[in-house]
């Protein structure tokens, strides 16, 4: 075991599993031609946006800490 702790890049390997709000990415959900927010019914608490709620949307995910999102684009 000791020849897996001799590179930093295998330790990183190897290492136990952690978790935090740096290794989440937010998905958001942008719906052309939505006039307000729609909860979509197979995932809690996401829902489809207007673009122009998405700018505010990304604020509250930046609030929590969360540094990434993931932007889906729905045609209408």
């Amino acid at each position: 075991m000791r020849r897996l702790r001799i590179n930093e890049n295998i330790r990183n390997l190897v290492q136990e599993v952690r978790l935090s709000t740096n290794d989440l990415v937010c998905p958001i959900f942008v719906e052309e031609g939505l006039e307000k927010k729609k909860q979509v019914d197979s995932m809690p608490d996401i829902a489809r946006l207007p673009l122009s709620e998405v700018s505010n949307e990304v604020q509250n995910i930046s609030d929590l800490k969360i540094p990434a999102v993931m932007l889906f684009g729905i045609p209408s």
